[in-house]
């Protein structure tokens, strides 16, 4: 079956971003139509050496987003759960 422009143009926009330190995938999904769209499963950056957390990762999505014209309206985390906990205080 041959792929209409109405087709292509009600498919989302999907761009991932790889986060090397926890091997995880960060995505921006947008509607094409709308401009709107849906950041999922963004990480923050933490060097466990330093206890040092960044939003280097976090900047490079809504750099995406600007540089698309996008708006976003969802910020969606399918891992509730931290992936790095800080150690138990004694």
């Amino acid at each position: 079956m041959a792929e209409t422009p109405a087709i292509r143009a009600a498919r989302p926009l999907v761009t991932g971003f790889h986060h090397e330190a926890t091997g995880s995938v960060q995505y921006v999904v947008a509607d094409p139509a709308t401009r709107r769209c849906a950041i999922i499963d963004p990480v923050l950056d933490f060097d466990p050496s330093s206890g040092a957390i960044g939003t280097g990762s976090a900047q490079a999505l809504l750099d995406h987003v600007a540089r698309e014209g996008l708006t976003v309206e969802w910020i969606l985390d399918t891992h509730p759960m931290p992936t790095i906990s800080p150690p138990p205080r004694s």
